[in-house]
């Protein structure tokens, strides 16, 4: 039985379909080796080599849902798109597979199982609550039906964070007049230049990108540029802020959580928040709800007196009187450096990443 496919991870958009249906084909020839009545039922055979089919796609997989994070481009957003279905198809049957279910089933019962180790054993036990929580006991039309629930949150999850990126790459505030910068460090005009001349303009350009807004939020001396930054990043693919409804998520925030509760409710939890502790240390949701109960009563004193000398700062040093949330990140870097005389453009040549 073959364990491990050496493809190598797609470089190019049209290298991620093939390589990606590479990986997937493997898996499967795979579990059809592994649920063979000749192949034996011990770790090695069973829930090691399942393992290493899944971490060869995992390999080629994870760099293709990094660029489609921090690098997207239509072409690759197509071929991420066709990929993901194929591959949420290709697990969510696996995660029914009562053969391969069978097969694990038959490793816990073993005389020897107690003699493996501690993280064997328990990734058979995590394996056997994993089909579990993938409807390998439903049947039709449950079964079935689970499985189209997989497939359409996997669609809607992929549509969520594209709006997010598409709200992201479509704001922007062209800066010509450096004024406008003021408070910022030498290594976020940069920045800003850079995309500038990426966007083919002179002067600056400030996007909301991470490295942009950061930069704003925590050294622009201009407030009202912090607001409207403030703004742009928090209200992203919303119904609110400077693109209210272009890329608004409401829709399928909805459906996502109306999707999960009745996948919940297939296997025979109460609702999503259940279902969600099936894989976790947390007892039941009361537990949790406690335990963030009580959090919250022990950190919001040291909070609320964290704010109200930030604003004491803000009023008496930097002529703030009202403290908004644009205002905060400003603030406390302008506290920190008076307090502490910490500059961190000093710091940069020492951690150049």
């Amino acid at each position: 039985m073959t364990l491990y496919c050496p493809i190598s991870p797609p470089s190019a958009p049209t290298h991620v379909l093939p390589a990606v249906q590479a990986r997937l084909d493997a898996l499967e020839a795979g579990i059809a080796a592994i649920v063979a009545p000749d192949t034996p039922r011990d770790f090695t055979h069973v829930l090691l080599a399942e393992e290493r089919l899944q971490q060869a796609l995992a390999r080629t997989w994870a760099p293709v849902a990094h660029l489609h994070a921090v690098a997207d481009t239509a072409e690759l957003r197509a071929a991420y798109a066709e990929a993901e279905q194929r591959m949420t198809k290709v697990q969510a049957r696996l995660g029914q597979h009562r053969g391969l279910h069978e097969a694990v089933r038959a490793v816990r019962e073993r005389a020897d199982f107690a003699q493996l180790g501690a993280a064997e054993r328990a990734l058979v036990e995590h394996a056997l609550r994993d089909f579990r929580l993938s409807g390998v006991a439903l049947e039709e039309p449950a079964r079935t039906r689970f499985r189209a629930i997989a497939q359409e949150l996997s669609q809607l999850g992929t549509g969520f964070e594209e709006a997010v990126l598409d709200a992201g790459e479509a704001w922007h505030e062209h800066v010509t007049d450096e004024r406008d910068l003021d408070g910022l460090p030498p290594s976020a005009r940069d920045i800003l230049a850079s995309y500038a001349r990426e966007a083919g303009l002179d002067g600056f350009l400030i996007t909301l990108r991470q490295p942009a807004v950061q930069a704003v939020l925590t050294h622009a001396d201009n407030r009202a540029l912090r607001e409207r930054v403030y703004w742009a990043w928090n209200t992203r693919a919303s119904d609110q802020g400077p693109q209210a409804g272009e890329y608004d998520n409401s829709a399928r925030i909805a459906q996502i959580l109306a999707l999960r509760h009745e996948a919940a409710q297939l296997l025979g939890f109460a609702d999503a928040a259940e279902l969600s502790l099936a894989d976790k240390m947390a007892p039941d949701v009361a537990t949790v709800r406690a335990f963030l109960d009580d959090l919250v009563q022990r950190a919001r004193p040291r909070g609320r007196e964290e704010r109200e000398a930030l604003r004491a700062y803000a009023a008496a040093e930097l002529a703030l009187p009202n403290l908004e949330s644009w205002d905060v990140a400003w603030a406390a870097e302008k506290l920190r450096a008076a307090r502490h005389a910490l500059d961190e453009e000093q710091l940069k040549p020492y951690f150049p990443l």
